[in-house]
C-alpha cells in the first residue's frame, strides 16, 4: 500500500501541480505581455489590463478550489451500487464542480474587466471582451471533460471497445495484443481532435485575429480552467489507496 500512496497521491500530485502551476505562470507572462504590447494611450491603462490580465488565471484557480470542494460534497453512493452507479456518482461531482466553475469564472471577469471602462475599451479594440475571455474558459472546461469521457469509453470494461478486446481471447493471446493495440491508436482521436477545436476556439475568444499574444492568453486561460476542477479529479485518484490501507487495516485486525 505504500507503493500506492506513492505512485496515486503523491507523484499523481506532483505531476498535476507541475502542469497546473505552469499554465498559470504561462499564462500570467502572456496576458502581461499581450497588455504591454496593444500600445495603449496612457501608462495607467496599460498597467490596469496588465494587473487585470494577471490577476484572471490566479482568481480562477482560487474559486477552482472551492468549486471542487463544493462538487466533493454532491458526490454520494448507495449500498451494494454497481460500479456504473459509482461512477456515475463520481462524475456529477466533476459536472457540478465544472458548472460553479464556469459561473464562477464570468463574476471573476466581469469583476476584473467589466466594470472599468478603460479596460473595456481595451480589449474591445481587439475584437474581446471580458465575456469572450469566459468563453475561452468555458470551452476549456468543457474540452476537459468531454477528454475525461473519451478516456473512459475506451478503458471502461462497461464500453464496447475493451469487450472487444476481451472477445479476442477466445482465439488466443496473440490477438488479444493485436486488438490492444488497436483499440489503443483509435483512442487517441476523441482527444486530439478536441483539443485542436479548444485551442482554435480559445485562441478566437480572446482577439487572436488581432492580437496573437491575445490569441496565446486565451489558449493558456483555456487550460486554467480545463485544470480549475483538479481539486475534486485528484480526489477521486486518490480514493483508491485510502481505500486499499483501509481494507489493509481491516484485514491485519482479523
Amino acid at each position: 500500500n505504500v507503493g500506492d500512496n506513492v505512485g496515486d497521491v503523491a507523484g499523481m500530485g506532483a505531476d498535476l501541480y507541475e502542469s497546473y502551476y505552469g499554465s498559470i505562470l504561462a499564462t500570467i507572462a502572456l496576458g502581461a505581455a499581450a497588455a504591454f504590447a496593444m500600445s495603449l494611450d496612457t501608462a495607467e491603462q496599460t498597467t490596469k489590463l496588465a494587473f487585470a490580465l494577471a490577476v484572471a488565471p490566479l482568481a480562477l484557480a482560487g474559486v477552482g478550489i472551492f468549486c471542487s470542494i463544493a462538487g466533493i460534497f454532491t458526490v454520494k453512493a448507495e449500498e451494494n451500487a454497481s460500479f456504473a452507479k459509482l461512477l456515475k456518482g463520481l462524475h456529477k461531482g466533476v459536472y457540478v464542480a465544472s458548472f460553479l466553475v464556469a459561473i464562477a469564472a464570468f463574476i471573476v471577469l466581469w469583476a476584473l474587466f467589466g466594470r472599468d471602462e478603460s479596460t473595456k475599451a481595451a480589449l474591445g479594440a481587439i475584437g474581446t471582451s471580458w465575456w469572450k475571455l469566459g468563453l475561452s474558459i468555458l470551452t476549456g472546461l468543457l474540452a476537459g471533460n468531454i477528454i475525461a469521457y473519451a478516456t473512459e469509453y475506451y478503458t471502461s470494461y462497461e464500453h464496447r471497445p475493451t469487450q472487444r478486446i476481451a472477445e479476442q481471447a477466445l482465439t488466443g493471446p496473440a490477438t488479444v495484443i493485436i486488438a490492444g493495440i488497436a483499440e489503443g491508436m483509435k483512442s487517441t482521436w476523441a482527444s486530439l481532435l478536441v483539443v485542436v477545436i479548444a485551442i482554435i476556439a480559445a485562441f478566437a475568444f480572446a482577439g487572436g485575429s488581432e492580437s496573437f499574444l491575445m490569441g496565446l492568453y486565451g489558449v493558456g486561460i483555456a487550460a486554467v480552467g480545463m485544470l480549475s476542477t483538479l481539486g475534486i479529479t485528484l480526489a477521486t485518484d486518490a480514493y483508491g489507496p485510502i481505500a486499499d490501507n483501509a481494507g489493509g487495516n481491516a484485514e491485519m485486525t482479523g
